[in-house]
């Protein structure tokens, strides 16, 4: 069952809230990022000059950068001066010498340019779990010659390193977060370690972190953790500063026009700044011999202003289904227990209890949390991603199971809810694309997989604007016979959620 830190800690929300402690989830990755342009514009006092660390970190390699460029002029020339004084030529240990130094300032720049991993409490980019994902050596090296490039035709911002998301093969929001992270980790720990005094939180005696040991962090599972500021953390990547989703739609639309305006008198075959953003490689190499385009993008960076996330109205809904879920699970409880006060091993009657349950509290009121409200008339009422139904449902199941003998794992990326009996839910709105062709897929690949004896139920929830129930029924029905015959092992539950 997911927690958030007020779960594991036992703080209420708002406390934490009011003292400016991310209440993330402590297990599970939340799609948030750490906007180094939001340190300048916290209030929390560890990181006072944490903007400035950061920049003076990235012009410290700029700098360095630089010398590797002189470096490697000096050896082009001295190999062209050595080379025609010498028909046979063979380095001179002077071009020797130098080619080590060149060599080695190379590897101390890339080391410096590697940052691990850094599990945060609540704050993650990965599948599973907290961790992140930080730059290893092969990253560190592509990313050390891409920013070579850059600074060789004359752009020497730092701000390169921030974004080097845009040109950079397998860097995103989540891997430059992860730069800034290594880079303010004390800063990091030192308001953790007030935040665990202030609150009086358990605390752990000592913790290494990244090879670094920090004292009095909040102790979870006898470890540390570090906590975040709230206000440092952004949902927009970086990375799509040019996206339709980037609220600041105004530099947006200014850099998008120049950037179509320098494709247009470069290319003839009417190639567009989004066509070419989609190859990192080829974007990297145009923006080098256009450096115009890329002085652009640093001006339209720097000028836009930071927003952090919303948690108060959490937009993404990244945190409103947990608190939705744990009050219908309180309100409404689930009886799962048969009439020997034994908990259910009959999967049968566990999936129709979960069915009638299910139905019920949609129609007592869940059906409004399907829902975005927008101020369009004609889109009043617009739904949600199915994926939030299907959290909401998973955690109803993992509060009320929580004492049974079964588990429940939620997998979004396949939209199902896994019983440790081998059961399976899928959930999708009526509204998802191509609804009955997923629906006659199911029933397809199911109808092959009995093998088992588990039972797979799927949920159709009728929303606003999808498909009724009689059109996907009909559907059933191909040339005259039914695709869809219900079994012990496949069952099509309809549940109305039209508001």
């Amino acid at each position: 069952m997911p927690q958030r830190i007020s779960d594991v800690f036992q703080v209420d929300s708002i406390v934490l809230r009011e003292h400016n402690v991310f209440n993330g989830f402590i297990d599970n990755d939340s799609k948030l990022y750490i906007d180094p342009r939001l340190l300048s514009k916290t209030s929390v006092i560890e990181l006072k000059n944490a903007d400035e660390k950061v920049m003076n970190y990235f012009e410290n390699r700029i700098k360095e950068i630089q010398i590797i460029i002189e470096i490697q002029k000096e050896l082009k020339e001295l190999k062209i001066k050595e080379s025609s004084e010498n028909y046979f030529y063979r380095p001179s240990p002077i071009y020797l010498r130098l080619e080590n130094e060149y060599k080695e300032v190379r590897i101390e720049v890339r080391d410096k340019l590697i940052f691990s991993e850094t599990p945060l409490a609540g704050l993650g980019y990965s599948n599973k779990g907290s961790g992140g994902k930080g730059i290893g050596w092969s990253i560190a090296w592509d990313l050390l010659d891409n920013i070579t490039s850059f600074v060789e035709v004359g752009i020497v911002d730092p701000i390169l390193f921030q974004l080097a998301a845009v040109f950079q093969k397998n860097i995103g929001a989540d891997r430059i977060s992860d730069m800034i992270i290594s880079i303010i980790l004390p800063e990091l720990a030192q308001f953790s370690s007030r935040i665990a005094e202030q609150l009086n939180l358990p605390k752990a005696d000592s913790t290494d972190i990244n090879g670094k040991r920090y004292c009095n962090l909040p102790c979870y599972l006898n470890k540390g953790i570090l906590l975040v500021p709230e206000n440092i953390l952004t949902f927009l990547p970086i990375s799509y500063l040019w996206s339709e989703k980037d609220s600041i739609k105004h530099h947006n639309l200014e850099l998008r026009n120049y950037m179509n305006d320098r494709m247009r008198t470069l290319f003839a075959d009417g190639l567009t700044w989004n066509d070419i953003v989609k190859d990192k490689k080829s974007l990297q190499e145009l923006l080098v011999e256009h450096p115009d385009m890329m002085t652009k993008l640093i001006d339209t960076y720097k000028s836009t202003k930071p927003i952090p996330y919303d948690f108060i109205k959490d937009p993404e809904n990244l945190f409103n289904w947990h608190d939705v879920a744990r009050f219908y699970a309180e309100k409404y409880p689930l009886n799962i227990e048969n009439i020997s006060d034994i908990y259910f091993i009959n999967s049968e009657e566990l999936l129709e209890t979960i069915r009638v349950y299910f139905s019920q509290i949609v129609s007592w009121g869940l059906f409004k949390e399907f829902y975005n409200v927008t101020s369009v008339p004609k889109l009043k009422r617009v739904p949600k991603e199915e994926t939030i139904a299907l959290s909401i449902l998973s955690e109803l199941l993992d509060y009320h199971l929580k004492d049974s003998c079964l588990t429940v794992e939620c997998v979004l990326k396949e939209n199902v809810i896994e019983l440790s009996n081998h059961d399976i839910i899928i959930l999708k709105f009526t509204s998802s694309r191509g609804i009955i062709k997923k629906c006659h897929k199911l029933i397809i690949e199911n109808n092959h997989a009995n093998s088992t004896n588990s039972t797979t139920i799927l949920f159709l929830i009728i929303v606003n604007g999808g498909k009724s129930e009689n059109e996907i029924r009909s559907s059933f029905n191909e040339n005259g016979k039914n695709i869809y015959i219900e079994s012990k092992f496949f069952k099509i539950f309809f549940i109305d959620a039209r508001w």
